[in-house]
């Protein structure tokens, strides 16, 4: 038999890679058709098997009481009473410690070694970073969990101890956690299955589960039958098997997350691991690991589906024996239902089963037996899921989200790109965290935002979280190396490669000091939302638009509640089945207390919630519906919902009286959409956080408005905060630390103060029980002149050197055909197609998992122009990547000797000397040779570096002053640096004087002061009180932070801001006649505000 439960034939086929099973010691896989070697040393321990029974007992005796604790390490790392809120609170707020500091996933992406492992852990301390998740990514060539490996992970511990940081793990080559970078999934039995609908081709799969032929029309199945289709009708077939190997898993496969045996074993290779290698430091120097989108099915990773004509879900072999164990009937017998609805027949709960089973099997299968194992062993486990976020993408990937949570120490979610505003996946964490008593909750955050997205950005995708619950960040990502494929892995990347390395600490301070606040006492939240996740289930068809506007009721009705700043928590219906009671007027769901229950529009709803709802009700709490009606009870069609519905209120405004406690209006007395806010209460004080999310009115979590485009303004913003304590009002200051007075009246119960937010500003009120210490009184800053700085010719300086990018040539491959000139990535795909080599990329296997073998290569030359207008009057450097592989001709001469001069960005892009005079004026012929081969890093863009100004891909003689305007249409288009703009002011030394920034460009400003450092700006307001004038003349700098992206790309894309930055667009060549360029420099004049006039 199959393990799909059919007659086999399968036994016939070939055993894929024909591998039978390792030793445990020293378990060698080699795959000659993917040239893969997986190679590393396994220490196995424990030989349980999971029975029938087991897996019936974990579905069925599902047991929350046994929910992981969070590890002392961490509650000691957590403050969450009061004991702290007294008189240093104020320097606690201004000098917060590495707990709530950022911690960015550290990409390790080449060959690692422990000396530069340690200086970077070093840099991460001056960045301002807590701490770093050890991270494989693509580009690895250290065997992953090897010797050396280990060798580099205990280092970094050692280092981190040094440095005051926090050293986390992570759980998987690269991702999705599971397949522990193919070491698991070389054994055919964990690997991951897929069930197919396949319009029919006239031949039986060797697992099928039968033909079926009905009258189709879009998603919907008309006559539905077995057997071959009469005329009118279409034939199909239902069948299951192993997902196909692929690179992204180094030739193997995904983890079946079905199976819990498949999970135990991952557990084995990956945490029993760590735990015997690192001895004491598990669970005390190393507090948690990161799990990285575990799922049961999934859109791609570079799997390449073997029949693109079908249509898949989620299957595990012993699904149907589950099933029918839990279910009492045949899940094969309604395969079709799973992708079909069926208009003319009675509906069957197969569909709600179906999805109600996978959720189960995935909760108890990973997320529960890994979060018990990382309970028994005092470690936290942390990370997200794969698309988290609405119910029908939750659906497909993991079931219902928000039971995973309280299986992690740590929950968390992902926000990738700048665009997508996914704020069901923070109000799912924060509210089962809330619930289950998790304090601590991260976001992965940053990634795909490509090089030049600004402190702003970053600072609004981080607010808009944390107002939502999130108070941690998991920065994605800071490089190791950035050497061939590794420097379009979702760049930018957070660390010393970055032009905004000088100044990221601002933005880490910043959030710093919102952790201190939105970690502490407990969130105030009085309403629960049923989360309609289960009617999700009933609705996902082939085509899941049903599914897909479910999602967008459910959103609409989100923003609605937080537009009228009605904050809620959602409520999952098992947690609420398992964990729900009734107390008083009150409905308790764990640790969450609510008065009123709001339900949204649902298909199906569960027999228990209504019941427990029906007992609140009896007991004077209060419930009101938004919606229609569920049909279904438990997925079954039944009545008694729509009864329950009739016996309601409808709205909103039933539940508004008991669970409003903060208001926000404009001028006109109406409620300001688009600022959101958490309320957050504790013996010593009241916190409120404010986020202008520069929304004005309700938008879809699909929208596409970059963080720039957001510029919404509220110049008068009346807050009210209903509490009947008293005490002193502040407004503290996360920019700076700073801590002010606050002028605010109190009246019945309701506090009321006013305040306003420029573009993205956020804003922290503290009610104090005690007055804080040291506060300063508001200093108002009557403007009574302002002067314009506007010289014809701004003074410049630069931090690095100009850049003119070399990335088309001509080439040549050994003996055969000149090439015309191309784009260096294409150039680099073709010599590897005549080589037969495979593509780079960012799905390619992993340079450690490749079998050895003899490298295949041929002498390559690459030939470049240089136009030259007016020559540089100094030495030049061309920066390339093996620069040691290769021999440099300039105009016929070789270019010798090659002297080593460093570096440029990244230790991989060394600099090579060009002497002065070995460039002339109009064309310069540059040819690089070198033998080709397969195991080297590939080819790369070059980079001529030095003291010149480029014009129209030209160079020309360098500029010292810029007027305002775009610098890369000033001789600079590709500088990847930071420039600073100097001017003279003069001042008479009476009264203050404020920097007010006009319209620039640039990824956050640095204001200098005669010199030194006077402030950085990352974002609104722009401006800044100048201390420490001088009577007479004073010089001004304002140095603007650049970015990578004018010099590294991507260049060509179609659209210049895509909704995410990875590998495949960097390779985008849509339009090679012109460069997509980000403008900086500064635009309209600042402005000295002065207090008196004349000053």
């Amino acid at each position: 038999m199959t393990r799909s439960g059919k007659p086999s034939v399968q036994s016939e086929r070939p055993v894929r890679h024909g591998i039978s099973a390792p030793a445990p010691e020293a378990a060698t896989v080699l795959c000659s058709a993917q040239s893969i070697c997986l190679s590393t040393p396994m220490h196995i321990s424990g030989n349980h098997s999971f029975s029938r029974f087991e897996i019936i007992v974990l579905l069925f005796e599902r047991k929350f009481k046994e929910i992981p604790p969070v590890p002392a390490i961490l509650i000691s790392k957590t403050i969450t009473g009061d004991s702290s809120m007294t008189e240093n609170f104020a320097e606690q707020f201004a000098a917060p410690g590495t707990e709530y500091r950022g911690i960015p996933f550290w990409s390790w992406n080449g060959k690692l070694e422990p000396e530069k492992l340690r200086r970077q852990i070093r840099s991460f301390r001056e960045l301002g970073f807590g701490g770093f998740f050890m991270h494989s990514r693509v580009g690895l060539k250290t065997p992953y969990l090897g010797k050396e490996w280990f060798d580099c992970i205990r280092a970094s511990i050692d280092e981190a101890k040094k440095q005051s940081l926090t050293p986390y793990l992570y759980d998987e080559d690269r991702w999705a956690s599971g397949a522990a970078g193919g070491f698991v999934t070389r054994d055919p039995r964990y690997r991951a299955w897929i069930l197919y609908l396949r319009i029919h081709s006239g031949t039986a799969h060797p697992n099928s589960f039968g033909f079926w032929s009905a009258r189709l029309n879009g998603s919907a199945a008309y006559g539905l039958h077995r057997g071959a289709p009469v005329p009118g009708e279409t034939g199909f077939e239902l069948f299951a098997e192993e997902e196909p190997c692929s690179d992204w898993f180094n030739g193997f496969t995904y983890l079946d997350m079905l199976n819990p045996e498949a999970v135990k074993r991952f557990i084995e290779v990956t945490y029993e691991r760590y735990y015997r290698e690192l001895g004491a430091d598990f669970g005390s120097t190393v507090p948690a690991v990161f799990t990285d989108e575990p799922h049961y099915w999934r859109y791609g990773n570079g799997v390449q589906l073997p029949y693109p004509d079908s249509t898949t879900a989620a299957w595990t072999p012993r699904l149907p024996e589950l099933f029918r164990e839990r279910f009492g009937y045949e899940l094969t017998d309604h395969l079709p239902e799973l992708f079909y609805d069926c208009p003319d027949r009675p509906q069957s709960p197969a569909r709600y089963h179906y999805w109600r089973l996978l959720t189960e099997l995935f909760v108890d299968s990973f997320s529960k037996q890994v979060g018990a194992w990382c309970g028994r062993h005092n470690i936290a486990l942390t990370g997200h899921l794969l698309w988290e976020d609405a119910p029908s993408t939750q659906t497909r990937c993991v079931g219902a989200s928000m039971r995973h949570y309280p299986h992690m120490q740590i929950p968390g979610i992902d926000q990738l790109t700048e665009y997508a505003q996914l704020y069901d996946a923070c109000k799912q964490l924060s509210s089962a965290a809330r619930q289950f008593n998790r304090p601590r909750r991260i976001s992965e955050i940053y990634g795909c935002t490509g090089w030049d997205m600004s402190f702003a950005g970053y600072k609004a995708m981080g607010d808009w979280q944390y107002a939502l619950g999130v108070n941690m960040r998991c920065l994605h990502l800071s490089f190791y190396t950035m050497a061939g494929e590794a420097k379009r892995d979702y760049p930018a990347s957070f660390s010393r490669h970055s032009s905004f390395a000088k100044v990221l600490r601002h933005l880490e301070d910043y959030f710093a000091r919102l952790g201190v606040i939105l970690s502490r006492g407990s969130e105030v939240r009085d309403l629960l939302v049923i989360h309609p996740v289960e009617s999700a289930w009933t609705l996902m068809n082939r085509d899941f638009a049903a599914a897909a506007a479910f999602d967008r009721k459910l959103a609409q009705l989100r923003n609605r509640l937080l537009d009228l700043s009605l904050d809620f928590d959602y409520g999952d219906e098992e947690h609420l089945a398992a964990h729900g009671s009734v107390d008083g007027s009150r409905l308790r769901l764990g640790s969450g207390v609510y008065k009123a229950v709001l339900l949204p529009e649902m298909t199906t709803i569960r027999r228990s919630t209504i019941d427990i709802l029906k007992r609140f009700i009896a007991a004077g709490g209060i419930v009101s519906s938004c919606g229609a009606a569920p049909k279904l009870i438990d997925g079954v069609p039944g009545s008694e919902a729509g009864a329950f519905w009739r016996e309601l209120p409808g709205g909103i405004a039933p539940i508004e009286p008991a669970t409003r406690r903060i208001s926000i209006r404009s001028r006109d007395g109406k409620r300001l959409k688009g600022v959101l806010y958490q309320l957050r209460e504790s013996d010593e004080s009241i916190d409120l956080f404010l986020c202008n999310t520069g929304f004005s009115a309700e938008v879809p979590d699909e929208h596409h408005i970059r963080c720039s485009e957001r510029k919404r303004e509220i110049d008068f913003a009346a807050i009210e905060v209903v509490t009947s304590r008293s005490g002193f009002w502040y407004e503290l200051i996360p920019e700076t630390g700073a801590i002010r007075k606050l002028s605010a009246e109190k009246v019945a119960g309701t506090h009321r103060f006013t305040t306003s937010f420029k573009a993205l500003q956020s804003k922290i009120f503290r009610l104090s029980k005690s007055a804080i210490p040291g506060a300063a009184e508001a200093a108002p800053f009557p403007v009574a002149a302002s002067v314009k700085l506007e010289p014809a010719e701004w003074r410049i300086t630069r931090d690095e050197p100009n850049v003119l990018v070399l990335d088309h040539a001509t080439w040549q491959l050994g003996n055969g055909t000149r090439h015309e000139r191309d784009f260096i990535l294409r150039i680099d795909d073709a010599i590897r197609r005549e080589l037969g080599i495979p593509i780079r990329g960012g799905r390619m296997v992993q340079p450690w998992a490749r079998r050895p073998e003899k490298p295949l290569g041929a002498p390559l030359e690459l030939e470049y122009e240089i136009q030259v207008n007016q020559l540089p009057g100094n030495d030049l450097h061309l920066a390339i990547e093996e620069a040691e592989s290769w021999e440099l001709e300039l105009n016929g001469s070789p270019l010798r000797p090659q002297t080593d001069c460093g570096f440029w960005i990244d230790e991989s892009i060394r600099k090579r000397l060009i002497p002065k005079g070995k460039l002339h004026t109009g064309r310069n012929n540059l040819k690089l040779r070198r033998e080709y081969r397969s195991d080297s890093a590939g080819l790369e863009a070059i980079y001529l570096l030095g003291e010149f100004c480029v014009e129209n891909d030209a160079v020309s003689a360098v500029r010292h002053t810029l007027p305002a305007g775009d610098w890369c249409g000033l001789g600079f288009p590709y500088y990847a640096g930071n420039m600073t703009y100097r001017t003279s002011f003069r001042h008479n030394g009476k009264g203050r004087v404020r920097l007010l920034l006009g319209e620039h460009a640039s990824t956050a400003l640095r204001i200098l002061l005669n010199g030194e450092e006077a402030g950085v700006l990352g974002w609104e307001p722009y401006e800044l009180e100048l201390e420490g004038l001088r009577t007479g003349e004073n010089e001004l700098g304002i140095e603007l932070i650049g970015s990578r992206r004018n010099a590294l790309g991507p260049f060509f894309l179609s659209n210049p801001y895509p909704l995410r930055f990875g590998a495949n667009e960097f390779r985008e060549y849509s339009h090679p006649e012109y460069r997509n360029l980000t403008p900086y420099g500064l635009f309209t004049p600042p402005m000295l505000l002065m207090q008196y006039p004349g000053s």
